[in-house]
């Protein structure tokens, strides 16, 4: 079924939709084998996890968790927040090094070819979802990736907005309201004003100002761990502590 389609690259969880003109309504994508609900009657979505094997073989989404490597020094985790830092983070993997950068653009390329071959659509146009406040090269990036999956018609739209506009038969035209996206690596907020619906049948939000900060699951995470370990006079480093 042929339909647009959007990508939210997400910290911990990423998600695919499609947009069907038949119903004018949009509906997420189930991508076989990586990807898969939370719980009953949650939406699928696909673990933002990618696992090097050796000899090139690599796990993806729901298929890390599956085999029991979240926690595999050869797993990468936390993607989109190192991409958009700039983190200089290498994993050393035989004899070559994989950046997250690299990491990111393969994890995606995967979803965003299964995604597009399962719509019978090669020219299919994708919506991403950005961060509030990421940065050019961030942008930059993710219109790369894009490219190299063989999709040449794409846009972005900034993550508030985005969810703002999913929530378009709840909210009321002429008001504003102000949208909070907390997620595992980043918090946005935008407050949107609502306008009315032309004669196509289209919602449409108009951004009046946003923000964002590098705050988020994982840094509550972090927090905690070092709260954890002051409380009970231990250091990151000691055996007890790596051990566990």
């Amino acid at each position: 079924m042929s339909g647009r389609l959007a990508l939210d690259f997400g910290t911990s969880n990423t998600v695919l939709a499609r947009w069907d003109d038949a119903t004018r309504s949009a509906s997420t994508v189930l991508v076989p084998d990586y990807g898969g609900p939370l719980g009953p009657d949650l939406p699928p979505v696909v673990p933002s996890l990618i696992h090097y094997e050796p000899e090139q073989r690599r796990w993806l989404g729901r298929q890390v968790l599956q085999q029991n490597l979240y926690s595999s020094p050869r797993t990468f985790r936390w993607m989109k927040r190192y991409i958009a830092n700039r983190s200089p983070l290498k994993l050393k993997l035989e004899d070559r090094e994989v950046s997250p950068a690299e990491a990111g653009r393969d994890f995606l390329s995967t979803l965003l070819a299964m995604s597009v071959a399962e719509l019978g659509s090669p020219d299919e146009e994708v919506a991403f979802t950005l961060p509030v406040e990421c940065f050019e090269h961030y942008e930059e990036w993710l219109g790369s990736v894009a490219e190299a999956a063989g999709i040449h018609r794409f846009r972005f739209i900034d993550e508030p907005s985005a969810a703002a506009l999913g929530y378009g038969s709840h909210i009321q035209a002429g008001d504003v309201y102000l949208i909070f996206d907390l997620g595992g690596g980043t918090l946005d907020v935008s407050a949107v004003k609502v306008e009315d619906q032309d004669q196509g049948g289209w919602r449409r939000c108009r951004v009046l100002g946003k923000a964002g900060a590098d705050l988020g699951g994982a840094t509550f995470d972090q927090w905690l761990f070092e709260e954890v370990l002051r409380q009970n006079q231990l250091k990151d480093y000691d055996e007890e502590v790596r051990r566990l």
